[in-house]
C-alpha cells in the first residue's frame, strides 16, 4: 500500500489519544544504528519489530517466523516508547515537545495560582516499570497524576528528560 494512502505506523500509533504524551520520532533517527544500541536487547523479535514501526514490507522469512503480525504490537509499543526515550534527548526532540508544550497538549496545572500553567510529562525512573509517567508543573514546581487513566498506563521511564 502506497504511505500516500495510509498513515505510517508511527503517525497512527502518536495520533492515538491515548499516546499524545509521545511526539513523532524522526525515521532517520530510528534508521541509524547508533541511535538503537542496546535496544535489541530487551525487545522479542527485534528485528521484525523494527520493521513493524518502520512500516517495512514484511518478507516471506518474516510470515514464517510471525504467521500473525498484530503479535508483534506490544512489543512495537515497548520499542517505541524506548527510541521516544533516547529521542526527546535531541534538539530537534526537545523542539517538538516544545511545542506540545506550548500548545498545552499535556494539560494545565490545576492550582489557581498557577494560572493554567501547562504541565510536561516526566518520569521520576529512567529504569522500565518503576512508575507511570507523571506531569511537572513549571510553575510552582509539583509533580501530579495524569487525570486520564488512559495516561497512567504510559511507563514514566519514556519521560525521562
Amino acid at each position: 500500500m502506497d504511505t500516500d494512502q495510509r498513515s505510517s505506523w508511527i503517525n497512527w500509533f502518536c495520533s492515538n489519544r491515548r499516546n499524545k504524551f509521545y511526539t513523532e520520532v524522526d525515521e532517520h533517527f530510528i534508521e541509524d544504528p547508533f541511535n538503537l544500541i542496546g535496544l535489541n536487547q530487551h525487545i522479542p523479535m527485534y528485528k521484525e519489530t523494527l520493521e513493524i514501526i518502520l512500516d517495512l514490507e514484511p518478507d516471506d522469512e518474516m510470515y514464517s517466523r510471525v504467521p500473525d503480525l498484530s503479535l508483534l504490537e506490544p512489543s512495537a509499543e515497548l520499542l517505541y516508547g524506548l527510541i521516544h526515550q533516547r529521542f526527546i534527548l535531541t534538539k530537534q526532540g526537545m523542539f517538538q515537545m516544545y511545542e506540545k508544550y506550548e500548545a498545552g497538549d499535556f494539560g494545565k496545572c490545576p492550582r489557581v495560582y498557577c494560572d493554567d500553567c501547562h504541565l510536561l510529562p516526566c518520569g521520576q525512573h529512567d529504569l522500565p516499570k518503576q512508575g507511570p509517567v507523571r506531569l511537572y508543573c513549571p510553575n510552582c514546581k509539583d509533580i501530579y497524576i495524569p487525570p486520564n487513566p488512559k495516561h497512567q498506563n504510559i511507563d514514566g521511564r519514556y519521560s525521562v528528560y
